[in-house]
């Protein structure tokens, strides 16, 4: 069960939108990468893409930003999530959702080499050569 659609912490957060870019993913990732939280909280972020192999990182997608859909959203808050997830290794990715209703499959490509270079970038070249 997903909240993003009941009201719940994520109302007014398109699951739609959510579950466009999980499927538009899955052919560029490997399977189970990546997944959508079982329930929205702001502050959160809304898909997160796992890692593989050790020295990858775990990557975060942010829907039009952390907590846009708040009721009254603060930039300063947001900032110091984003960095705090930064210290902890997370890899974080902006995605506009006007930018993915546009060209969908370009928006995925983009997303999916940005993951996918930095996957290879915390691996040895041997792994990275490998990994292609």
């Amino acid at each position: 069960a997903n909240s993003y659609d009941s009201g719940g912490a994520g109302a007014g957060l398109p699951f739609s939108l959510l579950q466009q870019v999980q499927d538009w993913l899955k052919p560029f990732l490997d399977p189970g990468r990546v997944h959508l939280p079982d329930v929205a909280v702001y502050g959160q972020p809304q898909i997160w893409v796992e890692p593989v192999k050790e020295g990858q990182k775990r990557h975060a997608l942010l829907v039009d930003g952390f907590i846009s859909y708040a009721p009254a959203p603060a930039l300063a808050w947001e900032s110091g999530a984003a960095k705090a997830l930064q210290d902890q290794g997370v890899v974080l990715h902006h995605l506009l959702s006007a930018e993915w209703w546009r060209n969908p499959e370009r928006a995925a490509r983009s997303l999916a080499g940005a993951i996918l270079k930095e996957d290879s970038a915390g691996l040895s070249e041997t792994e990275a050569l490998n990994t292609v």
